[in-house]
């Protein structure tokens, strides 16, 4: 993944979920902030069902800390079963850095 900037937008994360989204009622994506606050939950879009392959465009207000932001899924099935991602760290840098 290329670098993340501090209130970038036009960016589509794409998330690979390593489960089968067929029977899926909707993927949410969790975020814990750089300083270990909760980020708002994000609503991603499949993209793939048979691959597990989610997106989100991100906007402006997404990833507004510089640091290093945790990111995992939450896929929420038909009938009510839910599934969790493996979580995974990635840096938002200021710009110009």
């Amino acid at each position: 993944m290329g670098k993340v900037y501090v209130e970038q937008d036009k960016l589509v994360l794409y998330i690979h979920t390593g489960t089968d989204l067929t029977e899926a009622s909707g993927v949410q994506i969790y975020r814990t902030k750089p300083n270990g606050d909760s980020g708002s939950i994000l609503t991603a879009t499949i993209e793939d069902i048979d691959k597990g392959i989610v997106s989100y465009e991100v906007n402006d207000a997404d990833f507004e800390n510089a640091g290093t932001w945790i990111v995992w899924v939450k896929v929420l099935y038909q009938g009510g079963p839910i599934a969790y991602g493996e979580p995974f760290h990635f840096n938002v840098y200021e710009t110009g850095t």
